[in-house]
């Protein structure tokens, strides 16, 4: 959300936001503004430091596997 705000069509998102009026038109907005790309890229780059955390921690190979195959679906679900 912050990037799509810090973009060129920033103005009209926060307008329209404010509004409540047209919620699709938003989300297409923040869309193109790079809003989804760029939470996309910081939820990987958390899932990142959470396998390299993982790494170091004891823990059953089903615990493990449990806790990264969640962490997969957070980051690769559709929304």
């Amino acid at each position: 959300m912050l990037v799509a705000l810090g973009s060129p069509m920033g103005g009209r998102i926060a307008d329209l936001l404010e509004s409540g009026d047209a919620p699709e038109r938003a989300a297409t907005l923040i869309e193109e503004a790079g809003g989804r790309s760029a939470a996309l890229a910081e939820a990987r780059r958390h899932s990142t430091a959470v396998e390299t955390a993982l790494a170091d921690v004891p823990s059953t190979a089903r615990a493990a596997g449990e806790l990264r195959s969640l962490l997969g679906y957070l980051v690769r679900r559709d929304v």
